[in-house]
């Protein structure tokens, strides 16, 4: 099986419980950040990376007046999606295309917002952030909401454990260094604030066991237990493994190019 296939097999798990991807304690606040910056720009296109648990998708469809495109790699969460929206009205302005973040599936310079949600640590995000700038048209927003590291977590000690427990995990970054790659993709940082959730790792190792099997589980039980005192200072674990995680909301603009590259 394909690390693309695998990628497809692992939305379609999660999309039954939305561990991962759009879980509920973090839909609210998400949803406002994102209203908030379609407000302040005004965009004709969106287009969001993925379907996710569906909500906020459907909020945009519902409480926006743009054209919404949304590319997922899952042809079965496009299929349990769709059939919400019977209305010519909202038909007319949904697109949903099944593909892949590597080689998105959109136009040059057709959005003028893109919307990334939960979905960039199962892909190569530098790959990923290339295909978006190429989508978007030139001052168009990048919205970014993921998971990301403490500032102080310099080693990346919950990027190394994520890793071991999730397999299809790449890169969590912190918030500074994340500003840095999207300026060396040339973007231009808007704002950003750094949200806190729990997130319980006893059920953590449950889920991941659950798809990936108690190999992955037992090594990342094996790894936290020798960073234990790490995972204390940064993430505040606690006897019950209930840790902090940090989850960043950013927006990015894309550059104009500037008079000497024409």
């Amino acid at each position: 099986m394909s690390r693309f296939s695998e990628v497809v097999r692992f939305i379609d798990f999660d999309r039954k419980n939305n561990f991962v991807i759009e879980p509920n304690i973090r839909i609210l606040s998400v949803q406002e950040r994102l209203f908030d910056a379609i407000k302040t720009y005004n965009p004709a296109v969106i287009v969001k990376t993925g379907i996710g648990s569906g909500k906020i998708l459907a909020a945009l469809l519902e409480s926006t007046a743009a054209r919404i495109v949304a590319v997922e790699p899952s042809e079965k969460a496009i299929q349990e999606f769709l059939p919400r929206y019977t209305t010519t009205e909202l038909k007319r302005r949904l697109d949903i295309v099944c593909g892949d973040m590597h080689n998105f599936p959109i136009d040059y310079y057709k959005a003028d917002m893109v919307v990334s949600i939960d979905y960039l640590d199962l892909f190569d995000m530098g790959r990923c952030i290339d295909e978006f700038k190429r989508a978007l048209n030139f001052d168009g927003i990048f919205f970014f909401a993921g998971t990301a590291l403490f500032d102080d977590d310099i080693e990346g000690f919950y990027d190394d454990f994520m890793r071991t427990l999730c397999p299809l995990h790449t890169d969590f970054y912190l918030t500074e260094d994340f500003k840095t790659i999207m300026g060396l993709k040339d973007f231009t940082f808007v704002r950003s604030m750094v949200l806190s959730f729990e997130r319980d790792l006893k059920a953590a190792f449950d889920y991941y066991g659950t798809f990936f099997g108690t190999g992955p589980r037992d090594d990342a039980r094996e790894f936290l237990n020798e960073h234990r005192h790490n995972f204390e200072s940064l993430y505040s674990l606690t006897k019950d493994e209930i840790i902090t995680e940090p989850y960043l909301i950013g927006m990015y603009m894309r550059n104009r190019p500037s008079m000497e590259k024409v």
